[in-house]
């Protein structure tokens, strides 16, 4: 297919995306979504995804949820096992597959924008977004059987294409295939020229409120910067859980108690966006106390990092996975290998304006890379190259 300038011909794109409506605001779904709209502008594309049947299916509820702009497309809707089954992984993974068998090559293209080793369509030109890789099976019980769906599923696609460099690291190192980058789209802009000027003594965090986050160990950090230096920053904690981690927040909330320390919850993307504005200096922990060649459970790009920079926010991030690759140390801010380098590096960024306006500029900077318009532009230069 030729294309015109960054422009495609009408073509029939299936974009598989099964968990729209059984997750809040999660970055397959965001990712799957602006691919999407971007293709949607030029083409005929349709959704793929699940539904409960005991609840509506409300479209203008998903493009809320994620921050897309409206666009139109089609969804095809299938009915789903109810959530107590989701949780048994070969019944949910039976279900996808069947579902990715009913797209038939009428399409011209098919995207699968999900995690795991679901296999392509048969007989078109097939992707899979890689949000980060599954190993292949190399031993245990149905050993045969596994590495014989393993080779189904490497093969059936024509392009692999990762959030990170990171996580092309480790897709290439399991699988032994060649993989290209496209980084997600920041979802979030900011034209205010007087950014730098409107911003307060604030340190903010957005993140679940899940263990693998370390949002304690980043409170921890915070006493200790008040204790030691006596910093007068607020923290702002950020973030939704689930009723699985009822607990977690319960315990976060004890452990804020006396300082000044804000949790957050049910924020919309407008009130987000606003406390980007105020706050100078952002934090991220998730990886924090695991080990780099525990690369499943480090961060695999880090979207907020990149919405946080987009507003002047200064990144003080762990020195791991994803963040380590959004910052570059000492250029957009700082990366940190322990609690006290964090709260060090914190009092020294924010005790010298000089360094914090030069970090904060260079963040705005750094996070024009992951726009929509790059976005755009890097995605149609693979798809060309296909259809």
């Amino acid at each position: 297919m030729h294309a015109e300038k960054g422009k495609l011909y009408m073509k029939k794109i299936a974009i598989f995306l099964p968990n729209l409506s059984f997750v809040g605001s999660g970055g397959a779904e965001v990712y799957g979504l602006g691919i999407a709209e971007i293709l949607s502008e030029d083409n005929d594309v349709t959704i793929y995804t699940r539904y409960n049947p005991s609840r509506k299916f409300d479209i203008n509820r998903i493009y809320d949820t994620y921050g897309s702009k409206y666009f139109s497309t089609k969804f095809v809707k299938m009915i789903s096992v109810g959530y107590k089954h989701i949780a048994i992984k070969d019944i949910l993974e039976f279900q996808l597959k069947k579902m990715i068998c009913e797209i038939d090559d009428t399409f011209d293209l098919f995207i699968n924008c999900t995690q795991g080793k679901l296999p392509g369509c048969k007989n078109i030109p097939s992707i899979h977004i890689v949000h980060f890789p599954d190993k292949p099976v190399n031993n245990g019980i149905f050993f045969l059987l596994r590495k014989r769906i393993d080779s189904l599923y490497i093969g059936s696609y024509t392009m692999f294409l990762a959030n990170s460099d990171f996580t092309k690291k480790w897709f290439e190192k399991y699988w032994e295939k060649d993989c290209y980058v496209l980084n997600p789209p920041a979802r979030v802009e900011c034209n205010d020229e007087c950014i730098l000027k409107n911003k307060q003594n604030i340190i903010i965090a957005v993140d679940r409120l899940v263990p693998d986050k370390c949002i304690l160990q980043m409170v921890s950090a915070y006493k200790q910067l008040v204790d030691k230096f006596k910093c007068d920053y607020k923290f702002i904690i950020i973030g939704n859980t689930s009723k699985k981690y009822e607990y977690y927040k319960h315990e976060i909330e004890q452990y804020i108690s006396g300082y000044h320390i804000e949790l957050l919850q049910n924020v919309t993307q407008k009130k987000l966006c606003e406390l980007y504005k105020s706050a100078k200096i952002f934090w991220h922990a998730k990886g924090y106390g695991v080990d780099e060649n525990d690369p499943y459970n480090l961060e695999h790009f880090g979207m907020t990092t990149v919405e946080a920079m987009t507003f002047g926010c200064v990144p003080i991030v762990i020195n791991k996975a994803g963040p380590a690759e959004v910052v570059e140390n000492g250029i957009q801010g700082r990366c940190w290998d322990t609690l006290d380098e964090l709260c060090e590096y914190t009092w020294e960024v924010i005790s010298s304006e000089c360094d914090w306006s030069r970090y904060s500029i260079e963040s705005i900077n750094k996070a024009k890379k992951y726009q929509m318009s790059s976005f755009r532009e890097q995605l149609l230069e693979y798809i060309n190259t296909l259809i």
